[in-house]
């Protein structure tokens, strides 16, 4: 029977889910989609809605554990089985099993991990693919604790970054899922045209594909010989907050507009100290969004576009993309540091067996590459 913080563990997607639904309702400054969504409680003016409410609110925190399990589900489908889980789909939104293998193997040569064992072997040349390879290497990272691990200290390390990293996929799945019923509410009700949808739609992928060049920066600045910054997505989601401030017609000529200016200039110069390779790149966009901000409020006289676009959606859209970068970051750093473990583990088991597992010359991948030198 599973324990406790399991079924908590469960709950939380679908916890977040909910909450991240009435969260970008809350901050809507169109009170329409809050009312509709709450009107869903009210039976009169008599006091029975508090009753109504609190039953609303018991059902909704029992409900969370199912639904929080059906996204965990469709999270381990997508990083597993699913035709996306080889390669993943705009890693590290999504990683590639294959890439995550590699990183744990990384010079341990694959065919090595049989260390002479017939019956290893065997199994080893049965793995077809990534999924069937990773049933092998399960279990021999349970047989490397049995082994070394006497006071379950690497054990419980190993199982807090798994559980940590899985929490982080599935809990931004449900944030995501909340999202995007946030935005068909939002169309339901006819307070999203077709263009501002498109807006939202291009933010969103947009954010996504800069995280994925930024996880492909960081992969490739060894082999390039240069730094590339991995900050794609803050510096995107820095020009949409710049945007929004200069253009937004409720704030572009209020107090409030100095004040978010002022404190974006602050944030930017502490961005651009502290970002040491990437200083130019952070200057260069930081001018760059100013540009745009001010251009296109000087281009667009009569105001005509800036007026029809929903700011309370492009207000989400920059809470939304902001969040799922935290996620998606503390989550890639999880993923890096249960590869690393895990590489670690793998030598240490080689090394009480004493058996060279060093050398590779492929792990996943079918070219033949170099041997590192020693």
């Amino acid at each position: 029977m599973k324990s406790d913080s399991q079924y908590v563990r469960w709950g939380i997607p679908g916890w977040i889910l909910f909450i991240s639904i009435f969260l970008f309702a809350f901050l809507d400054s169109q009170p329409k989609i809050f009312t509709s969504i709450t009107s869903l409680f009210i039976v009169n003016d008599k006091g029975e809605s508090f009753w109504v409410i609190l039953f609303a609110g018991v059902l909704t925190a029992g409900a969370g554990i199912p639904i929080g399990y059906i996204i965990y589900q469709i999270y381990f489908y997508l990083r597993w089985v699913s035709p996306i889980s080889r390669n993943g789909f705009l890693p590290p939104a999504i990683n590639g099993r294959v890439l995550e293998m590699e990183d744990s193997l990384r010079d341990i040569d694959k065919n090595k991990l049989g260390f002479n064992k017939s019956w290893r072997e065997s199994i080893i040349n049965e793995t077809g693919d990534h999924r069937t390879f990773w049933h092998y290497i399960s279990p021999l990272l349970h047989e490397t604790l049995v082994e070394i691990d006497k006071n379950d200290v690497y054990s419980k390390h190993l199982n807090y970054l798994k559980e940590a990293l899985h929490s982080l996929g599935a809990n931004s799945f449900g944030f995501l899922l909340g999202y995007f019923i946030y935005i068909i509410l939002k169309w339901q009700i006819k307070e999203l045209t077709v263009i501002n949808l498109s807006i939202v739609l291009i933010c969103l992928m947009l954010n996504f594909i800069f995280l994925s060049l930024g996880e492909q920066s960081r992969r490739k600045q060894k082999e390039l010989k240069r730094h590339i910054t991995d900050s794609q997505a803050e510096i995107f989601t820095s020009i949409l907050i710049a945007l929004f401030i200069t253009l937004n017609p409720k704030i572009n000529n209020a107090p409030l507009h100095y004040i978010l200016w002022a404190f974006l200039l602050v944030l930017g110069i502490i961005w651009g100290l502290s970002a040491k390779e990437d200083r130019n790149i952070v200057w260069l966009f930081g001018i760059l969004a100013i540009a745009i901000s001010y251009t296109t409020l000087l281009l667009d006289e009569n105001y005509d576009f800036i007026k029809s676009i929903n700011w309370s959606v492009l207000f989400s859209v920059l809470i939304f993309n902001s969040i799922m970068i935290a996620f998606v970051k503390i989550r890639q750093n999880t993923v890096n540091a249960l590869t690393m473990y895990q590489y670690y583990l793998l030598n240490l088991f080689a090394e009480k067996k004493e058996v060279d597992i060093w050398k590779s010359t492929s792990v996943i991948k079918t070219k033949v590459t170099k041997p590192r030198k020693k």
